[in-house]
Formats: C-alpha cells, sequence, structure tokens
C-alpha cells in the first residue's frame, strides 16, 4: 500500500533521471546529518515509471560515505524520516553534504565543493517554484490572468538569473526546460484556482490566448501538467465543483484525444483525493464529453457517489497499541475527526502539531473527536514514531481489513487524508480539511450535520 499511497504524496514529481546507462562512473556521496537519531536513509528514483529506492548507509553519529551507482539525476528525492530533501547527483563526482535535521525545514542542507551551486539552486527552486503549492497560496488572491502571471514570472525569472551564473550547461539546459515545462503547467492552473474561488468557470480571453500561445507540449509534458494540475488542486481546494473544474481542463487543448484525456485523467485524480462536490454533474459532463467512458472510472464514480454527506461510514477496523480491536461504531455519539497517515509519510508528520494544536483547542470534552489511524505495514514503524511524537489523541493502527476498507470503500490513493463522521456514525466529509488549514476546527464544524 506504501507504493500506491507514496505516488499522490510526492506530488507526481519525484525524480528526473537523465542518464542511467549500463555502466557509470560511481558518485561518492558523504557527510554528515545533523541531529540523526537512527532515521532510515535512501535515495527514491523513478525512471520509466518503476521505482528504485537506493538505501545510504549512516553511522549512529549521523556521518556517511557512500558510493552511488546511478548516474546522472537531475533532480532526486533523498529520504531521511520525514524530511525529502530535493538534490542533483551528477555521474563520477565527489559530493560532500551536511543536512539538518532538526529545524523541521527541507532545505536546511548545504554542499561543499562539487555541486554546492546546483543543489543550493536547487533548494530555492522546490521552496518557491516548483513546489506548486507555495505559488498558488501566495497568487490564489488575483483576480485576473495578468496579476497572477506576473507573479509567477516574477518567481521564475529571479530563479532563471541565478540558474545562469552556473558553469554547468547540462544542468542549465535541463532547467531551462524545466521552466517552460512548468510555466505551461502554472498557466492551466489558473482557471482550476478561479473555479475554486468563485464556483464557475468563466474564461479570460487572456487566459485562452496564453493557453494557446504556450510552447507545443508533447505527450509526456501533456501527461505531466495533468498530474501537476490534480495532483494539486483537489488536495488545496477540496471542496471545487468538480463539473466546472472539468470544463476548465477540456479547454486545456483542441485535440480531440487530449481533450477527452484531460477529462477522465483530472475527474480520475479529484476522486481519488477524495473530492465529492457536484460529482454528479462532473459525471454526467465526462459521459457527454467522452466518446467511449472507461468502465472502471464509471464504477468508481459511481462508489464515490455512495460516500457523500449525510451517507452510511463504511466501517474501519483496526487496533490500539494493546492489540484491543476497534471499529468506528465505538466513537458514535460524537462527531469523529479520522487522521489516515504513516511513519513514513512526510506531509503526514507534518501536520502532528497542527493536530496537537486541535486536540488542544478542542479541551478535555470536545465538541469533535480526534483520532488517528496509521497504515504502517510494520507495527514497530508506528510504535516507534508515537513513542517519538507523543501525542495525546487516541492513537490506532488498522488491520487488513481496516486497510482494505481505507483503499477500497472510501477509495483513498493518497495520505494524508483526514475524514470527518457525523455524531450519527454517517459521513460528513471523506475529504475534510486539514488540521494545517487556516479555522480548520470552524470549517470542520460548518460541515457537520
Amino acid at each position: 500500500m506504501k507504493k500506491t499511497l507514496f505516488a499522490i504524496i510526492a506530488c507526481l514529481s519525484l525524480v528526473a533521471c537523465t542518464s542511467t546507462p549500463k555502466d557509470v562512473q560511481p558518485s561518492v556521496f558523504s557527510g554528515k546529518f545533523i541531529g540523526y537519531a537512527d532515521e532510515f536513509v535512501e535515495f527514491f528514483l523513478m525512471s520509466d515509471g518503476e521505482y528504485t529506492e537506493v538505501p545510504v548507509k549512516v553511522a549512529e553519529d549521523g556521518t556517511f560515505c557512500d558510493t552511488l551507482k546511478f548516474g546522472t539525476v537531475y533532480d532526486c528525492a533523498l529520504f531521511a524520516d520525514k524530511f525529502m530533501f530535493r538534490l542533483c547527483i551528477e555521474e563520477g563526482k565527489h559530493y560532500d553534504a551536511v543536512f539538518d535535521l532538526t529545524t523541521g525545514t527541507e532545505t536546511d542542507f548545504h554542499f561543499n565543493g562539487d555541486g554546492e551551486k546546483e543543489n543550493l539552486f536547487l533548494s530555492h527552486y522546490w521552496s518557491s517554484f516548483r513546489t506548486m503549492e507555495n505559488i498558488i497560496r501566495d497568487l490564489s488572491g488575483c483576480d485576473t490572468f495578468e496579476a497572477y502571471m506576473s507573479g509567477v514570472d516574477k518567481v521564475a525569472d529571479a530563479l532563471s538569473a541565478e540558474l545562469g551564473a552556473i558553469d554547468n550547461k547540462p544542468f542549465v539546459d535541463y532547467y531551462r526546460n524545466e521552466f517552460t515545462r512548468i510555466k505551461t503547467t502554472y498557466i492551466c492552473l489558473y482557471p482550476q484556482i478561479r473555479v475554486a474561488k468563485a464556483g464557475t468557470y468563466r474564461p479570460e480571453k487572456s487566459y485562452l490566448e496564453a493557453l494557446k500561445n504556450a510552447p507545443k507540449m508533447d505527450d509526456n509534458d501533456f501527461s505531466y501538467m495533468l498530474n501537476s494540475t490534480y495532483g494539486y488542486i483537489p488536495y488545496m481546494y477540496p471542496d471545487i465543483d468538480l463539473r466546472e473544474a472539468l470544463r476548465a481542463a477540456a479547454d486545456y487543448t483542441t485535440d480531440k484525444i487530449r481533450r477527452e484525456n484531460a477529462i477522465g485523467a483530472f475527474l480520475n485524480g479529484c476522486v481519488d483525493a477524495g473530492c465529492s462536490n457536484n460529482l454528479e454533474g462532473a459525471f454526467e459532463f465526462y459521459k457527454e464529453n467522452v466518446k467511449t467512458p472507461d468502465p472502471a472510472l464509471c464504477e468508481k464514480l459511481e462508489n464515490a457517489m455512495t460516500l457523500g454527506p449525510g451517507s452510511d461510514a463504511p466501517d474501519i477496523e483496526f487496533e490500539d497499541i494493546d492489540g484491543n480491536v476497534k471499529h468506528l461504531a465505538d466513537f458514535q455519539g460524537k462527531p469523529l475527526y479520522i487522521d489516515l497517515w504513516a511513519s513514513w509519510c512526510g506531509p503526514c508528520c507534518e501536520e502532528i502539531p497542527s493536530l496537537q494544536k486541535m486536540v488542544d483547542a478542542l479541551g478535555e470534552d470536545p465538541d469533535i473527536v480526534c483520532i488517528s489511524i496509521s497504515i504502517d505495514d510494520e507495527r514497530s514503524n508506528w510504535t516507534a514514531k508515537l513513542a517519538e511524537e507523543n501525542s495525546t489523541w487516541p492513537q490506532y493502527i488498522a488491520t487488513s481489513a481496516g486497510m482494505s476498507a481505507i483503499s477500497n470503500a472510501y477509495g483513498v490513493t493518497g495520505i494524508p487524508r483526514f475524514i470527518l463522521l457525523n455524531s450519527d456514525g454517517t459521513l460528513a466529509s471523506v475529504n475534510a480539511p486539514r488540521p494545517s488549514a487556516p479555522d480548520a476546527i470552524e470549517t470542520l464544524k460548518s460541515l457537520l450535520k
């Protein structure tokens, strides 16, 4: 289950492999993790749809020196506990780096010598531009496409200037192409942001003109753009009107096949994320605009429509730390806020402090009861994380039956996911706001019947 859910967590952009020949010169990767506490460290690579995990051997004092044989990767993920560092590793080089695990941010690292400028750029690139969530939030209040793109261009231009100072032509060329691709994705994100804010799709002439004049996308670039739109929008705007969002997605291209693909892929991604606002209208739009609807997607949509507000909540079976079995029905009587997470999920762990604040704010006799259900495959990983976090609300781990219910009955393909039940055990939301969302408690209460 970890691999399936992980694809969504990483927002569909884990790695960019550019050179993976059979005979490569090894790279040396050495340095230290400050604050290391026996975390599992690994590179996570994806090439041609296949995942590869490359463990890094780390000593008890946090020092490491390893040999890497996966060639040149201009953008890969290095995991250390809940942290995900984005790095550039090139064939045949010796990297010496220091990573700080004590500050809570994934940009606290530096390289000495080889890779210094490239990896400094990469940290800026991801924190200010490539993590689209940041720009979407900063620019979501823009009332016009021109104002929105002006904000995007401002960030891109600053990074482009930094990139121009790097004396590494293959690296620079790679990221010049990335800027073009990602700016096109930002164009396509704009109408979805407006739909989320205004509730309807009303395309601006300047947006349609920019879409028309954007660089031509090959099939890989088009898929990348789609993955990015449905990898961010439904998680940032869980209440987006799905029919209106599909209307916007249908405008991404005039090519009939790509248009149908955009409609189906966007709808599938939103349903996987738990979005259900105007799902029936979206289903009708899908059937009207796709010549041969996908039977599997149609079945998924029909199942999702049974999980609307007020419907019966499918049961989830789980155990406490002593092995006592629990069910959702055991918590009826008060609204129930369910946190689905795992110890290996960085974004899940980042929500823990916010969830603690929520629990503290709700008090000893809460209006809403909060519980966490882990989907960890290894119970020991779950208990170790609990000991580390010392959370004050009830913690459980899903049984095999519970795992099946989470994946099949609820259709969960990505975590963190938060589910809200009414006091009678019926569903209030299968994609409730995260604890870190502004005014989370007030928003949750507004969803209850």
